[in-house]
């Protein structure tokens, strides 16, 4: 009797968990869940987002709920800077649409120089091996742009296609490679006071937030000025705080998604785009203080090059104490690993110096 007992427990436990698998998958396929499915099942719920900030203009948080969630929404013509800044409209010191306003046009500027300078080059060695002395841009490519107000870097290029008899487009033709990075890095230099100013902006809204010098440092080391770019390092580890606001972006989110009852099983899995510190590990520790900490101590200057390490470990701290809804192991993980190396390698260096001292 008390085997059968046991077996028909084991089998309404199993019916239980059948159950509560097919209302998770009622409607998509075990595959399909993922934050991918979740942001494609959320651009059908765009014209929800919409009416939600028509009916709260001045809510602040639906409003900045909405900026979250339109970064997700890559296909749709849709701008969360442009909600960033209605969020601001509202609230002129509002620290989190600051925050993400700044990140993202930052961002969006070393991509975009990063981005032109790389194709040029390919586009240069392309032509390079192939012993050719020009490269031609379509009219169609992206690359187009840098040059439409060069008359004297380009040359009219082949007619592509026909409309009528006549050809819809010509292509350009470039023969002087330097003239052409030159006049990019020009078009890209002009941009350059906008995007310090509105660093500057989110700053003075947010003073003792290390986020703005890291964002201006990484803007430096891009336009290779090393000495500006560690200045501001050493700006950011006077400070405590280094904040990216996803404490609000979480509970702002959230609420944006319940008011448009976006199903909930898929709500966690819209991410709110934690990348930031992500973005550290590669742009102010490991291509920039840790190559320098290594440079400094091959020419010999051991104190510089412990400098470096001991920025480091101010940046792991900050990375560890990070505002945060929940508990993220790359956090611990990232700040850990960068503690254990500088501190490894400030040890080091200090025997170093101590021998370079000693009489």
């Amino acid at each position: 009797m008390k085997k059968k007992l046991l077996i028909l427990l084991f089998c309404c436990v199993f019916c239980a968990i059948c159950i509560f698998c097919v209302w998770l998958l009622s409607d998509v396929k075990w595959t399909e869940i993922n934050s991918r499915k979740a942001e494609e099942k959320l651009q059908q719920f765009f014209p929800k987002l919409q009416a939600l900030g028509a009916e709260y203009p001045n809510d602040v948080q639906i409003q900045l709920g909405i900026a979250v969630l339109y970064e997700r929404l890559h296909p749709l013509s849709v701008s969360a800077d442009e909600q960033y800044r209605k969020v601001l409209a509202i609230d002129p010191n509002n620290r989190p649409a600051w925050a993400n306003l700044v990140r993202r046009y930052c961002n969006w500027y070393i991509g975009n120089r990063k981005s032109a300078f790389d194709q040029l080059k390919r586009m240069v060695d392309i032509a390079r091996k192939r012993n050719e002395e020009e490269i031609e841009i379509l009219s169609s490519s992206s690359f187009y742009r840098w040059f439409d107000d060069a008359p004297d870097i380009v040359e009219k290029g082949r007619p592509y296609g026909r409309h009528e008899g006549k050809p819809i487009s010509y292509g350009m033709i470039i023969r002087d490679f330097d003239a052409a990075h030159k006049h990019i890095a020009k078009k890209l230099d002009e941009e350059i006071p906008s995007v310090l100013d509105i660093i500057n902006k989110g700053q003075s809204a947010d003073p003792e937030n290390s986020l703005y010098d890291y964002l201006r440092a990484r803007l430096y080391f891009e336009l290779d000025k090393q000495d500006k770019a560690l200045e501001q390092i050493e700006n950011a580890a006077k400070k405590k705080q280094l904040n990216y606001y996803k404490i609000e972006r979480t509970a702002t989110r959230a609420k944006v998604l319940e008011k448009i009852n976006y199903p909930r099983r898929w709500r966690h899995l819209i991410s709110p785009n934690f990348i930031f510190v992500m973005s550290l590990r590669s742009s102010i520790w490991r291509n920039r203080l840790y190559e320098l900490g290594q440079s400094y101590e091959e020419q010999g200057d051991f104190e510089k090059s412990k400098r470096m390490y001991e920025l480091g470990l101010v940046l792991s701290e900050q990375i560890r104490h990070e505002p945060r809804p929940y508990f993220t192991g790359y956090n611990q993980g990232l700040a850990d690993y960068i503690q254990k190396f500088a501190t490894e390698r400030i040890n080091q260096l200090n025997e170093k110096i101590n021998t370079k001292n000693s009489p």
